[in-house]
């Protein structure tokens, strides 16, 4: 023991100072030395000494003994942020080679914390001055507070706003449709195969393509093409950049304009109505515009704190520079910050901010990072044009950043003079595009095969317009019995017109085969429009032939509550409604006119029950329904439903059935208030919009003695809770099976002509036998798909509720033909007996 303690004595002895290991460490310059230090001895080290080590580290050595980095830069202490200005490079350079050590560094955790606190910031500022920017806006336009039409003339100087908008609008309109057809521009071909050895003419052309400003062609013109005229994609390319790049002007100089054109610059439907529209559709179009950016405002204000870290543009204008959000923190001309700022980005990668607020693209939330009055607008327009999020960030490709700071270095600012886009510069760019639009459309174009294939496409295209019209006159009768009665005398003219339209197709298919390469792309989109004529006059066919069977499967058990839209109230009172304010007029209404009263009727039955109207009405081409969104708030519907052919009575109650699911969000909400979870929980756990939650609070909670309580937990558990896994699978499922059931239908298809119903070349019976064996299962399981969804607690409700209320529609019929009835019997005095012979019939 006492030799023992003599050694640790000796040891002692010999051991040295902190200062003397950290100068050791520093004379030594090796990664290994320096990493055997102790905390005490890098605090005991010189300044010199930690530079010497940090470089030594910044430029070997392993990530393990890298570690000591962030503590060699923490030990400068309250000097740390000098030295690092002092050494810039040297703190950058730490960052890159061990960015994850150096994020643990005490000061940069709370730079970090900073960096955010002033994203927050500029983003604030943005909401709030193009809040006052759209409120402006609707004094300019004599718009009430809340962005509606007033009552009363306007006064000259809000006559004249309008009126000069309008023009704009109808510029900017014809802009954006130039934009669109030079999509119509032939540009090369899909591919092209060259002869063996690769000299000589093609063996093989395929179909042409048409201009795509992301993608190239497979292959270019050939040299024979080009002596026709045949433009190149670069060329075309060309021009549509400059119609970009003039729109993002002309909305620089309007931003009013803005809101009606974000989502792709190609849609010119709303500056189009404000363009040419009446002075009523002009005026709701821009305050709908402006009111959408307000309520984007009002829901982006509390997701903020959220959302910085992803806000990749306002990090791109910190870190540049244009914006600061404290004055003693510059991120871009610190050495110190701008590191930092670098490393969260680079850390973060941001990911799609626009999503966390229920926004489709960027550009719809450019609200949040640009100043719309002051050349944010070329910003916006750039996020979509150029699908670049990075442009922020990456340098040499800043042109819509740099016009949103007032820059006026980039292509779109120099279009602009004295606050105008300039005419002449305009003009040139517009008769470029519009020549090559030009000769899509030449009549030129058109010859031999070619010809005859968009002759037998008119055809086609006439017998369903024929068709169409036979089928009005029993869709225009308000009562079913009317509409079977008229839906028979239809019948053989509408097989006629349907079976003109199938031989016009099959005409328009032959001639197709003779098309040159050059036509043949042309050719198959004449074939494709012949296809839908032909698809629609059998559709109608179909139609008429159910109406005259007078037959309407019910799809679910009527549901009747005693309160609520289920209500047999609520389902009178709509059925009413639809008869005062539609009534005959559906299949003369345009689109927009039927969309609008049914959203009004049923947001009426909506208001009468407390629940908020829907935040927007969103178009989903192609879906072929309706849904209901409850963290937007909005209705979501297929634009296809509202063409006239769907009847008012089916697109009201769809309507409807959506609306009986923002009942349930509501009274889901009040569930939760009642199990004592704070507002603020409920719409953390459920994600619901603001406008359900208010309606919960105002509503009360829902407590078990209530007639909702059960529905309400049965629909948060399919959606929210034990069972959203399952309603998962369902939704899974479903599209799966619909998938599996489309290409099965494409195989049988290749067995069997549908036309013909034929077998076609080189397909035996067995083949169709297996072919129908495959079909029968696949459409066997995508029904019961179906049938799975339309058993959730949630589409019960729902789609009872819209049985119901096509019931409704259909006893309002009957009740309205049996007063008629008895109107004739008390005119013409018929017996007991006749009158109840009459109401059978009726």
């Amino acid at each position: 023991m006492a030799d023992r303690i003599q050694s640790i004595s000796v040891q002692r002895g010999d051991e040295k100072t902190p200062k003397q290991r950290a100068q050791e460490a520093a004379d030594a310059r090796s990664p290994e030395a320096i990493a055997a230090l102790d905390r005490d001895a890098i605090n005991a080290a010189t300044p010199e000494q930690r530079l010497a080590m940090i470089d030594v580290l910044n430029s070997s050595g392993t990530q393990f003994q890298r570690i000591q980095l962030p503590y060699l830069w923490d030990a400068f202490g309250d000097q740390l942020r000098a030295t690092a200005e002092a050494n810039g490079d040297r703190w950058k350079k730490s960052f890159t080679v061990a960015a994850s050590l150096m994020r643990s560094n005490y000061n940069v955790v709370q730079s970090r914390t900073m960096f955010v606190r002033d994203v927050v910031h500029v983003a604030n500022d943005y909401l709030d001055v193009n809040e006052q920017y759209c409120k402006s806006e609707f004094g300019r336009f004599g718009l009430t507070e809340s962005g509606d039409i007033p009552i009363g003339p306007p006064t000259a100087d809000q006559a004249h706003a309008l009126e000069s908008t309008r023009n704009d609008a109808a510029k900017l309109a014809a802009d954006q449709e130039a934009m669109a057809d030079l999509r119509n521009v032939v540009v090369g071909y899909t591919n092209i195969e060259s002869p063996p050895g690769g000299t000589g003419a093609p063996v093989y052309v395929g179909q042409q393509a048409r201009f795509d400003p992301d993608n190239a062609p497979g292959a270019g013109p050939q040299p024979d093409d080009l002596a026709k005229g045949m433009k190149t994609w670069e060329e075309v390319k060309k021009q549509y950049d400059a119609l970009d790049r003039l729109i993002r002007a002309r909305l620089m100089v309007n931003p009013t304009l803005f809101p009606l054109a974000r989502g792709t610059p190609e849609d010119a439907s709303k500056t189009k109505a404000v363009a040419a529209g009446s002075q009523t559709d002009a005026l709701k179009t821009i305050g709908d515009g402006l009111k959408g950016v307000l309520d984007n405002i009002g829901k982006a204000r509390p997701m903020l704190s959220v959302l910085a870290p992803d806000l990749e543009p306002i990090h791109g204008q910190l870190i540049a520079g244009t914006r600061t959000g404290s004055p003693d923190r510059n991120w871009k001309t610190s050495a110190f910050y701008s590191a930092i700022a670098a490393d969260m980005v680079e850390e973060r990668k941001p990911g799609p901010w626009w999503e966390a607020l229920g926004l489709a693209a960027a550009e719809l939330g450019a609200y949040v990072v640009a100043g719309l009055a002051t050349g944010g607008t070329a910003l916006a327009i750039g996020l979509a044009a150029k699908g670049a999020m990075n442009t922020a960030l990456a340098a040499g490709k800043a042109d819509a950043m740099q016009s949103a700071y007032g820059a006026t270095t980039t292509e779109e600012m120099s279009l602009i003079t004295e606050g105008q886009v300039n005419a002449a510069q305009a003009e040139l760019i517009e008769t470029a595009a519009f020549a090559l639009i030009d000769t899509v459309f030449a009549a030129g174009a058109v010859r031999g095969a070619l010809r005859e294939v968009l002759h037998f496409e008119k055809a086609a295209a006439e017998g369903a317009t024929r068709a169409a019209t036979a089928a009005n006159k029993w869709m225009a009768k308000e009562a079913a019995k009317e509409a079977t009665a008229e839906a028979k005398s239809a019948l053989p003219a509408l097989q006629a017109e349907a079976a003109n339209a199938q031989k016009a197709l099959e005409d328009a298919r032959s001639a197709a085969q003779s098309a040159t390469p050059e036509e043949s792309a042309r050719a198959a989109a004449a074939v494709k429009r012949a296809e839908e004529a032909s698809e629609k006059a059998r559709g109608l066919l179909q139609a008429t032939q159910e109406a005259a069977e007078g037959k309407r499967v019910a799809r679910a058990a009527p549901v009747v509550d005693p309160n609520g839209l289920g209500s047999k109230a609520s389902y009178d009172a709509t059925v009413k409604a639809a008869r005062k304010e539609i009534g005959s007029a559906w299949k003369t209404m345009t689109s927009a006119e039927r969309e609008a009263k049914v959203v009004k009727i049923v947001q009426d039955r909506m208001a009468a029950q407390g629940i908020p109207d829907f935040a927007a009405v969103i178009h989903t081409p192609g879906k072929g329904g309706a849904a209901a969104d409850w963290v937007t708030w909005s209705l979501h519907i297929d634009p296809a439903l509202l063409d006239g052919l769907h009847s008012m009575e089916d697109v009201v109650s769809l309507v409807y059935h959506e609306a009986v699911h923002f009942e349930d969000f509501i009274n889901v909400a009040r569930l939760k208030l009642g199990e004592n979870l704070t507002p603020s929980q409920v719409q953390q756990l459920l994600g619901i919009d603001q406008r359900g939650l208010t309606a919960a609070v105002n509503r009360g909670k829902l407590l078990p003695a209530a007639a909702e309580y059960t529905r309400a937990k049965a629909v948060f558990e399919s959606i929210w809770g034990v069972n959203k896994g399952a309603r998962d699978a369902i939704y899974r499922t479903m599209t799966l099976t619909k998938l599996d059931f489309e290409l099965e239908q494409l195989r049988f298809n290749s067995v069997v002509d549908q036309q013909t119903g034929q077998l076609r070349p080189g397909k035996t019976t067995a083949d169709l036998q297996t072919a129908q064996q495959y079909y029968q299962q696949k459409a066997a399981a995508h029904a019961a798909s179906i049938r799975a969804y339309e058993q959730l607690p949630e589409e019960v409700q729902a789609y009872g509720a819209q049985e119901a209320l096509l019931q409704s529609f259909e006893r309002a019929d009957f009740r309205r033909k049996l007063n008629m009835a008895i109107a004739a019997v008390v005119a013409a005095g018929l017996s007991a007996a006749g009158l109840s012979q009459l109401a059978e019939e009726k």
